[in-house]
């Protein structure tokens, strides 16, 4: 069993196991035709294994069979399920105090604890001439724990045909450690094990071929639905071995590299089955601290500060931390939020003033090009929206009007001088909260 991971880009991973099939040595058990024989990576299981029943050694050692022997005259021969030999062995008793029991065992590295595994055997009743019972099975042990007795094979065939009827098998188990031996020994499904040339119940040779791990349908899993932030991606790890995939889009690599929200589908399939998962990637933007345009604040007035983003955590100007705060000077304030995605900073500037309205003109002027004084217009004003200047000779007629509080007078009237004198002014204004009003006075030209 493999460690998979799922990859992030910018490098977070999700992951996941998966199991592999463990592998025989020679599994096809290809060797040397002979009695006391064993294919090369297996070993006899002594008889002084708790498993067998052998009263020696040479009672439990099994042999390598092909359609010619090594006794193709006493049966104990056999066309094999796939390649060119296979094993037999003997559960079987003289009646005079010699008992064959004869199995094959190899151990078998890199299990994950924990895991299930399943093992895969072709089994069929190879009738040797003086042990003729048609029906027995194998019995499969993990060390010395006795996990599985495969189901019976039948054979009414006589000793002298080759054509086995070989039938799979199938055994599971939980691995307990990362190294087992695995034990194959024949069982008879009856108590009687006598050797006879007539008893049909007697002594059976069984035959196993071709054992093997069975791979595992496949299993995916992308991971939990995921939050990532802008300009990130995720990459999605499928990947089992001996499958094919399919994505929601139609592709079909063992990786998918997601760049945008969306829901996320795979189906791996290999020989042995299928499996599919899903996952909801969402991509999320840094939230913004966003404070505004400067303001311009009535000297005595306070301002609230705020930005309403409950998923941020705030650091102010002056390092409080909650969603407010309260401004009452002129300066400049920044907000630092914090969110999954980052860090966002604004800034803005307090300006304060006087709210009071104010407007004061002068009744002199010297419109001399001295460079003071030279022009009537406002003395002081503050907190005025509109502004309407008019100014008027002693007889009443308009000698200047304008609408900017920073335009005055210079004293001319169609660009001649005005003479010395009284002349009388009115300003209509409005105020910054809107209130109207008017201003009358006199103003004394003197050059």
């Amino acid at each position: 069993m493999l460690a998979r991971h799922i990859c992030l880009i910018l490098f977070v991973l999700f992951a996941r196991q998966m199991v592999m099939a463990q592998t025989f040595v020679n599994g096809d058990l290809e060797g040397t035709v002979d009695y006391v024989s064993v294919p090369p990576g297996w070993d006899f299981i002594p008889f002084t294994d708790l498993s067998c029943q052998a009263t020696s050694t040479l009672e439990a050692t099994v042999d390598v069979l092909d359609a010619t022997g090594p006794s193709f005259s006493g049966g104990i021969a056999g066309i094999p399920n796939s390649g060119n030999t296979f094993v037999s062995g003997l559960h079987a008793n003289s009646g005079a105090g010699q008992l064959w029991h004869e199995g094959l065992m190899q151990t078998v590295n890199g299990f994950t604890v924990g895991n299930n595994y399943t093992i895969s055997i072709f089994q069929a009743v190879v009738k040797q001439n003086n042990c003729i019972d048609p029906s027995g099975s194998w019995r499969v042990y993990l060390d010395n724990n006795l996990i599985a007795t495969t189901a019976i094979s039948t054979s009414y065939l006589l000793p002298a045909d080759v054509n086995l009827n070989w039938e799979e098998r199938f055994i599971s188990f939980i691995a307990t450690a990362t190294s087992h031996t695995i034990k194959f020994i024949p069982w008879d499904d009856d108590a009687n094990l006598l050797t006879s040339v007539w008893d049909t119940t007697g002594a059976i040779r069984m035959g196993i071929d071709n054992v093997s791990f069975v791979p595992d349908p496949p299993e995916v899993y992308l991971g939990p639905d995921t939050l990532l932030c802008v300009g990130q991606s995720l990459l999605l790890n499928a990947s089992y071995p001996g499958s094919n995939y399919l994505w929601q889009d139609g592709s079909t690599d063992s990786t998918f590299l997601v760049t945008q929200s969306g829901t996320y589908w795979v189906t791996v399939t290999n020989s042995y089955g299928s499996d599919s998962d899903t996952i909801t990637v969402n991509f999320e933007s840094p939230d913004q601290a966003e404070l505004g345009p400067d303001i311009t604040l009535c000297i005595g007035d306070s301002v609230v500060l705020s930005n309403n983003t409950p998923s941020s955590s705030y650091l102010w100007s002056d390092n409080s931390t909650g969603s407010e705060l309260l401004v009452s000077e002129s300066g400049t304030y920044w907000l630092a939020l914090t969110s999954f995605c980052g860090t966002t900073i604004d800034s803005i500037v307090i300006e304060e003033v006087l709210c009071e309205f104010i407007l004061k003109m002068p009744n002199v002027f010297t419109p001399n090009a001295d460079a003071n004084n030279d022009h009537f217009l406002p003395i002081e004003a503050n907190y005025i929206d509109s502004y309407n200047l008019t100014v008027f000779n002693r007889w009443g007629n308009i000698v200047f009007h304008t609408l900017e509080q920073n335009v005055g007078w210079n004293g001319l009237v169609n660009d001649t001088e005005a003479p010395e004198g009284v002349y009388t002014w009115k300003i209509v204004y409005e105020d910054l909260d809107g209130k109207k009003g008017e201003m009358h006075g006199l103003v004394h030209l003197i050059r």
